[in-house]
């Protein structure tokens, strides 16, 4: 992220990640980069850590409804073949 930042690839940031040993990286960026945002998404089933909270500039939450959203069909039809979405992947009815 703070190579990216000094190679001036992002303006916003998303960072898909629970982990507190990142947070001094991304006031690495910040000190750095002050006009830079980043943003903290934690996956379903999880809160956010207290200190990516306090180093970002906003936060967000993946849900459960994101990633149903987001599901190939049943049967995926590839050069003839079928491909089918593991059973365990089925969204709750």
């Amino acid at each position: 992220m703070l190579d990216l930042a000094y190679k001036d690839k992002f303006d916003h940031a998303f960072l898909i990640s629970n982990d507190s040993d990142l947070a001094p990286a991304i006031h690495m960026v910040y000190k750095n980069f002050p006009k830079k945002h980043i943003t903290t998404i934690v996956p379903p089933h999880y809160t956010h850590s207290n200190e990516l909270i306090k180093a970002s500039s906003e936060k967000a939450k993946i849900t459960v409804e994101h990633i149903e959203r987001c599901l190939f069909p049943q049967i995926i039809y590839d050069a003839g073949e079928n491909i089918t979405r593991p059973i365990q992947y089925t969204p709750k009815e």
